[in-house]
């Protein structure tokens, strides 16, 4: 099992929405070329026919969860960029440890203006 601390390490705090919407574009790209027709040479060649079909739908259904577990996550309150501080893991920062600064996003921001 992949370590969510090392994930937030390689790509960010908010890593479920970067993994999510990487697999989207790959797992939808993968079902768009398996669906293209033979016409278009090579790159519609690579499966045979009786897996194109297979492979089209399961493209598009994985893009298309992975879609909405982005979406789902975009909206979750671990992701930074909501009213709370965070830690690059995403965690809920300790206010002992913000050395007096606000809790708040907005506070910070006001803040900065």
């Amino acid at each position: 099992m992949i370590n969510a601390f090392k994930l937030s390490k390689l790509l960010g705090a908010n890593w479920k929405t970067s993994l999510s919407g990487i697999g989207a574009a790959i797992f939808t790209a993968l079902g768009a070329i398996a669906a293209l027709p033979y016409s278009f040479g090579e790159i519609a060649s690579f499966l045979p026919p009786e897996w194109k079909g297979r492979v089209a739908v399961a493209g598009f259904a994985a893009g298309f969860i992975l879609k909405v577990w982005n979406a789902v996550q975009q909206k979750d309150k671990s992701v930074t960029g909501g009213v709370i501080q965070q830690t690059a893991d995403g965690a809920v920062a300790d206010p002992e440890k913000l050395g007096g600064v606000s809790k708040s996003v907005a506070d910070t921001q006001k803040a900065k203006t």
